[in-house]
């Protein structure tokens, strides 16, 4: 009530003032107190006797003010009402966690309690068999800067339709340095990798699990508009076990046997980039979209995209599309690449620099473009290492053009069927024109 009735005196002098510009008014100290947004003053005093300077410029600035402190208001209210009422809210605040949004002090306990909560809001439907659907539950950082000494890890139970947004994760100085500001990782998928076989790996709950993944605890999750600083310790983003993972506009991000997950609109900085990371077990990368991205760094060659290949070589690659990244700095990476190549009689293009897999290129064309009269025939005649190489049969002057892609997303039509692509056959085909 008393917040009412001081809405209710505000928008009085804001009335007053707009019908009568030619008079001053005099403010109560206490009513000057409650005009200000941030540490500014929304009106301004004269120096004689504190009255209002009148001016139409400052009834608008006057007006505008009011108007976002009722929308404040009234979001307050609700949020208190929603309290009172008993009512659960689907969008949890971290500072109702006591996490510091200044930056401050440790908010890792109070951060990792709103992720857990989240976890516990499940509704009664399921997406994939054996994840529960949360309702797109949201946790809201409200534009905060957080410092963290732990990785954020996902719960061990399952969930998915989940959203997490808006504002800064920091690590101390002791943040671990094998560690992850987010982890969507399960500790029930620890130990099925450690103590059950591959096979019994595709039962969950008596059902068969959908998909190549062995095991998906997480489905549905959007992390956006976050920046994650690392500290030169930790990482930013790591995606295991999971599936449909959206992430905009986030720092740093490593993904393990990628499914059914996009990477859009971020801007990556300070050699930050995104890692893909093969298992022991799983690999293939399916269904991933790294697009509209910006990086920047400090021109050492670190590439935008790179690969952890350690567990074993990526033997497949299927509808991903890594392209139209922007880079400053950094070594640009692409599932596609474009190139051209004037010469005479051979052209061999090299392009390793661009392309994301070593020798997987799945799909290719050709142009060739003759300088005079000349129709020779020409031939691709090899596709390997990541290399193209077209012949003709007569010595001209020409450029050939290539377009190739790492993915096996097509399909070769021939006599009006359909048939799959021979991957084991890539690189060793001759394709004429």
């Amino acid at each position: 009530m008393r917040s009412l009735g001081l809405r209710n005196v505000v928008l009085f002098v804001c009335l007053l003032f707009l019908i009568a510009p030619g008079y001053s008014y005099r403010l109560s100290d206490a009513l000057k107190s409650n005009l200000r947004v941030g540490d500014r003053n929304i009106l301004r005093f004269s120096a004689q006797h504190g009255h209002l300077n009148p001016s139409r410029e400052r009834a608008q600035l006057l007006q505008t003010s009011l108007w976002q402190q009722t929308k404040a208001m009234s979001a307050e209210e609700g949020r208190l009402r929603d309290k009172r009422n008993g009512v659960n809210s689907r969008v949890l605040y971290v500072t109702d966690y006591n996490a510091d949004p200044s930056g401050q002090y440790d908010s890792t306990r109070a951060l990792q309690t709103a992720i857990n909560q989240a976890f516990n809001m499940a509704t009664k439907h399921e997406l994939l068999p054996g994840i529960p659907d949360l309702g797109g539950v949201e946790i809201h950082l409200e534009g905060g800067d957080y410092l963290i000494s732990h990785p954020l890890r996902f719960p061990g139970k399952s969930g998915g339709n989940l959203v997490i947004h808006g504002g800064t994760l920091r690590a101390t100085s002791n943040f671990p340095r094998d560690g992850y500001l987010i982890e969507l990782w399960s500790s029930q998928s620890e130990s099925l990798r450690a103590n059950q076989t591959k096979s019994s790996l595709r039962e969950r709950k008596g059902r068969s699990l959908p998909l190549s993944k062995e095991f998906v605890a997480y489905e549905d999750i959007i992390i956006r508009d976050l920046l994650l600083d690392g500290n030169f310790r930790g990482g930013g983003l790591l995606v295991v076990d999971s599936i449909r993972v959206t992430v905009e506009n986030v720092t740093g991000i490593i993904a393990e046997d990628p499914l059914q997950l996009e990477i859009t609109n971020n801007f990556l900085s300070g050699d930050a980039n995104i890692l893909l990371r093969a298992t022991k077990k799983t690999h293939s990368i399916s269904y991933l979209t790294i697009t509209g991205n910006m990086f920047t760094g400090s021109s050492r060659g670190v590439p935008i995209v790179a690969l952890d290949e350690s567990a074993g070589r990526f033997t497949s690659v299927y509808d991903t599309l890594v392209d139209q990244n922007t880079a400053y700095g950094m070594a640009l990476k692409a599932t596609i690449a474009r190139a051209t190549l004037a010469s005479s009689y051979t052209w061999r293009l090299n392009l390793n620099e661009r392309l994301l897999f070593r020798d997987f290129i799945q799909n290719t064309q050709y142009s060739l473009y003759i300088n005079g009269k000349d129709f020779p025939k020409h031939v691709l005649r090899s596709v390997k290492d990541n290399t193209v190489v077209v012949d003709a049969d007569s010595r001209v002057s020409g450029t050939v053009s290539v377009l190739v892609d790492q993915s096996s997303d097509s399909l070769v039509l021939r006599s009006g069927s359909e048939v799959p692509v021979d991957t084991g056959a890539v690189g060793s085909k001759a394709l004429f024109f």
